[in-house]
């Protein structure tokens, strides 16, 4: 049996340069869905103090190299 990709759409927001936060935002079959979702969500004002937020479509339970 053949599975294909979940992706899941990351958000990460910063006070300062170094205290980070993440999370799964929504899952979605195809990168395509994701990325439509990550545009969408970056036209969004800030909820809170943060210095950066940013979203990002990765494979989901991925682990960096």
């Amino acid at each position: 049996m053949i599975f294909g990709t979940i992706w899941t759409l990351i958000l990460t927001v910063c006070i300062g340069t170094h205290d980070c936060r993440s999370q799964d935002v929504m899952l979605f079959k195809t990168i395509e869905d994701c990325l439509e979702a990550k545009i969408a969500h970056e036209e969004m004002p800030w909820d809170g103090p943060w210095d950066s937020v940013t979203y990002e479509c990765k494979p989901y339970k991925s682990t960096g190299v």
